[in-house]
């Protein structure tokens, strides 16, 4: 069964193939762009690959990247959850939130349901989440979700900053 998760403000819920066009109008904004891999030549076209696969995701390992919607006001605002990464063969905790709404806390609400529900319903041991070491904003949003920086790795070409978080660790820090 797939979850949706409900935050004070917020609600989660799969991504899917219709959330192609407002995941794009979020993503090209350059206060969102500036940390992440390029979008090519064709952003529609890579826009609608990518939320694809974030959908195929949910159907491949029972989790997955969420849409994050604003129940005050019914919009989405970006996406969080988990994606596994062939490269590192773990689980990742990703975000990227609309530069409307940055700054409101919602990568760090959001992403302590999305970790919860990773190390229960989801049954995962151990995520991991990176960044470029210039994210100072996701690296506290990582700190505060009780991610400890391992190591710096190479992630499709690009340099980042790889945590860790493991079940176990989340438990004992209660």
């Amino acid at each position: 069964m797939v979850a949706t998760l409900e935050t004070a403000r917020l609600r989660l819920r799969p991504i899917v193939a219709d959330d192609a066009e407002w995941w794009l109008a979020m993503r090209i904004h350059p206060a969102v762009q500036r940390f992440l891999q390029p979008m090519g030549d064709d952003p529609a076209a890579r826009a609608r690959a990518v939320v694809a696969g974030f959908a195929a995701h949910w159907e491949a390992r029972g989790y997955g990247p969420y849409a994050v919607i604003e129940k005050e006001t019914g919009r989405p605002v970006g996406h969080h959850g988990l994606n596994f990464l062939p490269e590192f063969g773990e689980t990742e905790a990703l975000w990227t939130l609309d530069a409307a709404v940055h700054g409101n806390g919602y990568a760090t609400e959001a992403g302590h349901a999305v970790v919860a529900h990773a190390f229960g319903a989801a049954g995962l041991a151990r995520l991991i989440s990176i960044t470029k070491r210039e994210n100072l904003a996701s690296r506290r949003v990582m700190a505060k979700l009780g991610f400890v920086h391992e190591r710096m790795a190479t992630f499709r070409g690009v340099e980042v900053m790889l945590h860790g978080l493991a079940a176990s660790d989340r438990q004992s820090r209660r």
